[in-house]
């Protein structure tokens, strides 16, 4: 039997349809300034940034939220520093996506997400990442320098090239780094875990230096 909706309970339907989908916000934009320095800050939310042999950098935003204002995205240029800035100011409710970068691979990138991961993949610029509740993951890195704070996490580097200077401060999650083989100064230290160094050696002389510290978790360090 076919039961027919008043009009009341229709609106109640279509309201409820409505309520589940959740907005969102998609751009995609692009940077052809000559740009040296990338500043990404997310609220909430994935970050990526990849590194191109293509001048232009392009930047795609895809992030969804589940009720209140939309949130507020900024983006602007200041000498050769690009922006991308994201967040609910006004109040937005569980911001979620993710924000992805192609860049010249030399630019210096300062990643910062309050809950999300992070990619980094074929850098050769100086790396700043953090997350507040999420993976900080670098691919095919030549980044001579690059710094990962997490607070709650795993990091997981894998090297191209002998990098200069990397450190990495979890509070609680798994450092695995992959490089190189050889010598490097290398201070591992894990609270509550083990520390790995495979095919890697420390000398405290080595101008290379790995900090990589857990408060809860493992340190690997694996030689190729």
């Amino acid at each position: 039997m076919i039961r027919a909706l008043t009009i009341p309970q229709v609106l109640v339907a279509a309201a409820a349809l409505l309520a589940c989908e959740s907005p969102g916000l998609e751009r995609q934009l692009e940077f052809d300034e000559p740009i040296s320095d990338l500043h990404v800050l997310l609220e909430a939310g994935d970050i990526e940034l990849i590194g191109t042999d293509d001048p232009l950098i392009r930047v795609e935003v895809d992030v969804s939220y589940s009720g209140g204002t939309p949130p507020e995205l900024e983006t602007f240029v200041d000498d050769s520093l690009l922006r991308v800035w994201l967040s609910c100011y006004d109040g937005c409710w569980n911001l979620d996506g993710r924000v992805v970068v192609h860049a010249p691979r030399h630019v210096r990138g300062k990643l910062d997400t309050g809950r999300g991961g992070v990619r980094i993949e074929s850098t050769t610029g100086e790396i700043a990442a953090e997350t507040g509740a999420g993976s900080i993951r670098g691919i095919d890195l030549v980044s001579a320098n690059l710094t990962a704070i997490n607070e709650r996490g795993p990091v997981v580097l894998s090297y191209a090239s002998r990098p200069s200077a990397v450190e990495v401060d979890v509070e609680r999650g798994n450092i695995e780094v992959e490089l190189p083989a050889g010598v490097y100064d290398i201070e591992a230290h894990s609270y509550s875990g083990s520390v790995v160094l495979d095919a890697v050696t420390h000398d405290a002389e080595s101008r290379e230096e790995l900090t990589l510290i857990t408060r809860d978790g493992a340190v690997r360090v694996v030689g190729y």
